[in-house]
């Protein structure tokens, strides 16, 4: 080749510079490799971790819907058991209503128990008394009764008496008639 003077053909550089920028060029190469590894290392965990929270989130999703359901499941019973609170509260309030009324029945009977616990008392005394009356009147008729008897039995005994003496002084008489005409 010739060379012209105004063209220089270009030093070729030295060796050791080159093989400097070579294994300076291998380092840089490994430390983006190694940069590279990382980072995909890193991407992977990161894509696993973001694989893992979606897992997650569908989880939680699931345990959403399970507990909206539930929540719905338990606002129908609170419904349920509020409308049964509310029937059970009136049903109370008739009750006592009821009760009231019954109260005042009862203090009225009571009243008029003791009422008539008291008449009948004063009957029984009154009954008491009637009947000591009704003893002293019956022995009173029997005393009558025995004394009429007696009565009786004398006249009984006067009759008796007069009509022996009215047989006697007829059969006397008789008597008498027949001494008469003999």
């Amino acid at each position: 080749w010739p060379r012209s003077r105004k063209t220089r053909a270009p030093r070729p550089a030295p060796q050791k510079q080159l093989l400097a920028q070579w294994k300076s060029s291998l380092t840089a190469v490994q430390k983006r490799d190694e940069a590279l590894s990382e980072i995909q290392s890193a991407l992977r965990e990161q894509q696993q971790q973001q694989l893992a929270m979606e897992s997650e989130i569908e989880a939680y999703k699931r345990d959403i819907t399970r507990q909206q359901v539930s929540n719905e499941n338990l606002t129908s019973v609170l419904r349920k058991v509020e409308g049964e609170s509310m029937f059970v509260g009136r049903q109370i309030e008739a009750c006592l209503e009821k009760q009231a009324r019954l109260q005042d029945v009862f203090t009225k009977l009571s009243k008029s128990l003791e009422h008539t616990e008291k008449t009948a008392e004063a009957h029984k005394a009154d009954l008491k008394a009637l009947q000591g009356e009704q003893a002293a009147v019956d022995r009173a008729a029997q005393k009558v009764a025995s004394e009429a008897r007696s009565i009786e039995d004398e006249m009984l005994a006067v009759v008796s008496d007069q009509a022996t003496s009215e047989k006697s002084g007829a059969k006397a008489a008789k008597d008498i008639q027949a001494l008469r005409k003999a």
